[in-house]
């Protein structure tokens, strides 16, 4: 005999719902499986990160590591907030222009002869003698020219040049500028 269509249908809603409930049970195990399988990775790193912040208070409590580390921090604070040249740049520059005047050096009455060049903070200054004047002032590669093209250096000016040098035909300068320490790289 079987089973009465209002039953058969109860039956078939029973499986269903048994279904359903076993489903949303393992579902929740799941669940709970993950949350705890994360919770005990993140004590895990917690862990990490403390082992870390305690060696990070080891290395502080050491006096010298933090006398060097706390110096080394002020210095990359610097170095972050620096807008000029570094010295070494500027002397680069100032002496590949020297560089290439002394070889402009062709004859007799076409001579540049350098000496003295003292730099500090504040004032650039350089001694030497020309044959000829325009190597100072007048064709493009002059020497004031050459040096007003460096954005360190303001104030540029040849305060005095004297006829006749070490007996030759020739004029004796002393070039003077004033350097800023300020200039943008």
């Amino acid at each position: 005999m079987g089973l009465s269509k209002a039953t058969e249908t109860w039956r078939n809603v029973f499986f269903l719902l048994t279904a359903v409930f076993i489903l949303e049970l393992w579902f929740l195990w799941f669940y709970h499986v993950r949350a705890y399988v994360q919770e005990r990775s993140n004590v895990a790193l917690d862990e990490q990160i403390q082992v870390q912040k305690d060696a990070n208070d080891q290395f502080y409590l050491n006096e010298k590591n933090h006398k060097g580390f706390a110096e080394y921090l002020e210095v990359k604070e610097l170095e972050s907030k620096r807008s000029h040249l570094p010295w070494s740049t500027y002397i680069t520059k100032i002496l590949d222009i020297l560089n290439k005047l002394k070889s402009l050096n062709t004859g007799d009455e076409s001579f540049i002869l350098l000496s003295d060049f003292k730099v500090n903070l504040k004032e650039l200054s350089l001694n030497g003698a020309v044959g000829n004047l325009a190597y100072l002032y007048s064709w493009e590669d002059s020497l004031i020219n050459r040096f007003n093209e460096l954005e360190f250096l303001s104030d540029i000016t040849i305060r005095k040049y004297e006829r006749e040098v070490n007996n030759t035909k020739g004029f004796s300068f002393t070039l003077s500028a004033k350097v800023n320490n300020n200039a943008t790289r």
